[in-house]
């Protein structure tokens, strides 16, 4: 903290004088080499009125007044520089309407004062009880955001031990959010009407509606629906009326809620799951299928049935194993890794109270992968890098629901022959982890490739394709992918790209049933070609590519018109075409002047030619561009061809698989020359052109 310091509002004053005011101050933590300035921002009058909790540094210092009459030529002419300022934490002073500014507010999330760094001082100068009610609001908005409230019911502990009270009830309708997401009732409760007692209206109707919650989670259900009903009459809530309409049904009781899950060796991630589901499941079974840690003990000590179950690389059949087991109304299903995130809870929570006592309906829901680096990302306003799953994972408990396929296990055949409908579940979503997924996902190759058969009847060929590519087994993915049905031509054309980059070999009756349902995509048929030219099929590319570019059918496109050129130039020059594939990579180069590809294919172009005084010059130059250390003496051939390799190494190390073939190329017509018309002479002491 020394190099902050904490100042501290005076609220506006009543003077005898007719529209004499003081200035309205607010606490804010500042840094020290811009005290002096931020004071006289900040004050219009003197510095009577301010003062800090620590020290007697106000004092002195001479505050002179800024105000000055007109200025609006001058406010308007700095507001930007003032807002960047604010933004880079330069600037600490109070905030009008007109800056359009907000303070580390539950909106944005985000200091304009402080920066990320300064976050945990600023939290450290509440503890100690600094700062106005506004700053410990934002400062719980803030943990509550990211799921931290057992850190944040602490923090509001300490703030109303230390305060005693508050200028405001606005802190208990926050607390009574925060004690909610705990399923701490009996707390919620008090704090939601601590603040209805007050004569504070601006969120009545929110907390009528969170009080009501309360109430039936309590089972409080008479209760609950008197506080619903009057909170909808103020302000309409769709899922509060859904929720009315289920629970005042006749004969309405919560349904009981199973959990099943299957682990191995999971003690690392099983805590976090048990805990997540532990007070909303009415019961928990778990399926081991072999565990040589402390799973089952683990599992024991929370409560848990535990079932043991061979395992025979069949998910569908550790599943039902567990399926026959359950007791409850409704199964939700979870693997060991996965868990009800301390933001959802709650909402699972209310989604137990409306499952339909009927059992006639299942429900598919969310799955997203957890990111570690969430609060950084929310602070950058960068997105998630994630994507969702969405299985059937929760339906009515009946004899005749079953999962089926050895992976990618899904209940959804079964669930159909009974009639049964499957539904969007819009209320909460599921976490896993990231922990160990890929040890996971290798354990579950027999499994998946087992599960193979099941394509034909089950749409699960897409997942079978992405597990093995995500494994790099590209080979391996090539059966799935011939039974997967694309809709998206870009999607295929970068799975076609892919396949050349990696030169896997196979996939030609997938490309050409793209191309017979795509005849007129562009795209598509210069990744063709590009897959092509991985396979040395080079007369394929220039019967593929010759008319499209004669009939200028890229339009505008200039990356996919260069890419159309250089690989038709590449193909050109295979088949013994020189002059014409020189031109076409020529002209990739001049579409595309910074890709080092095609400046790579020019190379090989000039070696082809037999221009070795050309290959040198442009050798140093990709050399100096990839930023690959060394200057060997090309004087002769043996200082090239040495170059050649240390540059083509770099490509590979880098992941630039295709730079390092083609150099690779180049230096092999050195080393061992086939073409006596265009190889250099051996031995030569210098490189001259053929």
């Amino acid at each position: 903290m020394r190099e902050f310091q904490w100042i501290r509002q005076r609220e506006e004053l009543e003077t005898d004088s007719p529209g004499v005011s003081l200035p309205v101050i607010e606490i804010r933590l500042v840094r020290r080499s811009l005290f002096r300035r931020l004071l006289k921002l900040m004050m219009t009058r003197s510095g009577d009125d301010c003062f800090p909790f620590e020290s007697n540094v106000l004092r002195e210092i001479d505050v002179s007044s800024v105000s000055t009459p007109d200025r609006k030529g001058d406010e308007t002419k700095d507001r930007k520089e003032t807002e960047m300022k604010f933004l880079r934490g330069e600037l600490s002073c109070d905030t009008t309407d007109g800056d359009k500014l907000e303070e580390f507010s539950d909106r944005f999330l985000i200091f304009s004062v402080l920066t990320m760094e300064d976050v945990p001082r600023y939290y450290r100068g509440l503890e100690k009880g600094f700062g106005s009610e506004r700053m410990y609001l934002t400062m719980l908005h803030y943990l509550a955001k990211f799921g931290r409230f057992r850190e944040a019911v602490e923090f509001f502990q300490r703030w109303e031990k230390s305060w005693g009270f508050f200028d405001s009830p606005v802190p208990y309708r926050i607390a009574g959010f925060l004690y909610a997401h705990l399923l701490e009732m009996d707390e919620a409760v008090r704090c939601y009407l601590r603040y209805l007692s007050s004569e504070h209206q601006d969120a009545r109707a929110e907390v009528l509606s969170f009080l009501g919650k309360a109430y039936l989670l309590q089972g409080r259900r008479e209760e609950a629906v008197e506080v619903l009903e009057r909170s909808q009459s103020l302000q309409y809530n769709p899922f509060d009326h859904r929720l009315l309409a289920v629970v005042t049904s006749p004969g309405w009781r919560a349904a009981r809620l199973s959990v099943c899950i299957i682990a191995r060796d999971e003690e690392n991630t099983l805590p976090r799951t048990l805990q997540s589901v532990a007070g909303i499941a009415d019961e928990v079974i778990l399926v081991d299928t072999g565990s040589k840690d402390g799973t089952r003990d683990i599992a024991a000590a929370s409560g848990c049935r535990v079932i043991g179950s061979p395992w025979q690389d069949d998910f569908a059949g550790a599943r039902n194993a567990g399926l026959r087991e359950a007791t409850g109304d409704y199964i939700l299903c979870l693997d060991a890794d996965e868990f009800i995130d301390s933001r959802e809870r709650l909402k699972f929570a209310l989604f137990k109270q409306i499952l339909p006592r009927e059992r006639h309906l299942a429900f598919r829901t969310r799955i997203e992968a957890e990111e570690p680096e969430e609060e950084m990302l929310v602070m950058l306003h960068l997105p998630k890098q994630t994507q969702a799953d969405c299985p059937v994972r929760i339906f009515p408990a009946q004899r005749n629901v079953f999962f089926e396929s050895p992976a990618f296990e899904t209940a959804e055949r079964s669930l159909a022959d009974l009639g049964i409908e499957v539904k969007w579940n819009d209320v909460f979503k599921v976490t896993h982890a990231r922990q160990d997924r890929p040890r996971r996902e290798r354990r579950k190759d027999a499994a998946v490739r087992a599960a193979f058969s099941f394509t034909d009847v089950l749409d699960i060929a897409w997942k079978g394709f992405v597990h093995f590519l995500a494994a790099g087994d590209l080979a391996s993915a090539l059966p799935w992918l011939e039974r997967c049905n694309l809709e998206d031509v870009k999607f295929a054309a970068r799975i076609v790209s892919l396949y050349a980059l990696y030169e896997v070999a196979g996939l030609d009756f997938f490309l050409q049933r793209m191309l017979d349902r795509f005849p007129s995509s562009v795209e598509l048929q210069v990744a063709a070609a590009d897959y092509r030219t991985a396979q040395c099929r080079h007369g394929d590319v220039v019967s593929l590519l010759e008319p499209l570019l004669e009939a200028e059918e890229l339009g505008r496109d200039r990356q996919q018109s260069a890419r159309a050129r250089f690989l038709d130039g590449l193909s050109l020059l295979e088949t013994g075409d020189l002059e014409n594939g020189v031109c076409r990579i020529a002209d990739a180069r001049d579409l595309d002047p910074w890709n080092l590809r095609y400046k790579i294919g020019g190379i090989y172009a000039l070696a082809k030619a037999g221009h070795w005084e050309g290959v040198a010059r442009a050798v140093e130059d990709v050399g100096a561009a990839a930023g690959v250390p060394g200057t060997p003496s090309l004087s002769d051939f043996s200082g090239l061809a040495l170059r050649l390799i240390e540059i083509s190494r770099h490509f590979l190390e880098t992941g630039k698989r295709r730079e390092c073939s083609l150099l690779q190329k180049v230096a092999e017509m050195i080393v061992h020359p086939q073409d006596p018309t265009v190889a250099p002479p051996s031995p030569a002491p210098a490189i001259q052109p053929c």
